[in-house]
């Protein structure tokens, strides 16, 4: 009995200086990181005793461990920032920094005279749907055939400079560009508006074939009498010139029909009887045009008319030229 009381006063004089020491240790170190306060707190390692060796003043030297222990997980929890553990009650919470607006002035204002950006006007959001709206690729073509009617019902004769004339030749340059397949790369045309010039013409082509040719008659007396004899020799060249490029084409020649192709002869050979293309000779000068226009001009014509023939369909052909020759037996008889 005497060993025992002995040994149990040695082990408690020991724990005393164990946690006399702890506590002092505990005081002088700095405060452990919140997120490693619990995890990085050293533990005291406590012999193996059995329940017969527990005494009262063991379990009260135990409470006040955890009483300490407890007194410094509440120190390292006050001691968290403020934003890991919210705002307490009262305190306003943070207001983060305001955008910067699009003049310096304005950034110079206090955050509470912050105003956010206005919608868009009534012109501005009209041009940005007009940036996403599909484009009319009908508009030029359109176009060019108000300046054929527009020209058409000009009252003769024209000058050479009318404005009239010069445009509808222009909207003609046009079109005989986009009925080329291979453009020029220093066309000063737009290639997409030349290829939905190209697919309106296909889509009419008989009608715009029908144009043309009403575009060609014009064009032999539309001008002064004292000037190539009233002709105006730039109008005939391009518009003979789209002509050819439609039946040189195979996807649109072969939609003429027969009656488009029967006038378009019949038109072409009756300029190829025009008295002003008459080959000049030394007995009968050409007192209109110069010989080298007047080779020029009927050689275009006469191509266009053989050209038509033979890239249309051959029954079209032959049909049309069969109600040519109807036609001319009837006028004669």
């Amino acid at each position: 009995n005497a060993l025992r009381a002995s040994s149990l006063s040695l082990f408690q004089a020991w724990e005393r200086q164990q946690q006399q020491g702890l506590m002092e240790k505990q005081d002088s170190s700095p405060a452990p990181k919140p997120q490693q306060a619990s995890a990085n707190f050293p533990t005291v390692p406590l012999p193996q005793t059995t329940r017969q060796e527990s005494s009262p003043s063991k379990t009260g030297a135990a409470a006040s461990l955890r009483a300490r222990l407890q007194q410094i997980k509440d120190k390292n929890r006050i001691s968290l920032p403020s934003a890991a553990v919210g705002p307490s009650p009262g305190q306003e919470l943070p207001v983060p920094p305001r955008l910067r607006s699009a003049s310096p002035e304005r950034d110079n204002e206090p955050s509470d005279n912050f105003h956010p950006p206005l919608p868009p006007s009534d012109e501005q959001g009209t041009r940005m749907s007009h940036a996403f709206m599909p484009r009319d690729r009908r508009s030029s073509y359109n176009e060019i055939m108000a300046r054929f009617d527009a020209l058409l019902s000009q009252s003769k004769p024209l000058l050479d400079r009318d404005a009239h004339l010069l445009r509808a030749t222009e909207g003609l340059e046009k079109l005989h560009a986009s009925l080329i397949k291979v453009v020029a790369p220093n066309t000063d045309f737009n290639p997409t508006e030349l290829e939905d010039l190209r697919e309106c013409v296909k889509s009419g082509i008989c009608a715009f074939v029908d144009v043309l040719i009403r575009v060609l008659e014009f064009g032999f007396d539309c001008g002064s009498p004292d000037n190539a004899g009233g002709m105006s020799v730039r109008l005939i060249g391009v518009t003979v010139g789209t002509l050819m490029n439609v039946f040189l084409d195979e996807e649109l020649s072969v939609l003429v029909s027969q009656e488009t192709l029967a006038h378009l002869i019949k038109n072409t050979a009756t300029a190829l009887l025009d008295p002003r293309l008459a080959t000049s000779t030394p007995s009968s000068p050409n007192e209109y045009l110069d010989s080298s226009t007047v080779t020029k001009m009927t050689r275009a014509i006469n191509k266009l008319a053989i050209q038509a023939a033979i890239c249309t369909p051959r029954h079209i052909a032959l049909q049309a030229l069969l109600s040519l020759q109807l036609q001319f037996c009837t006028s004669n008889a």
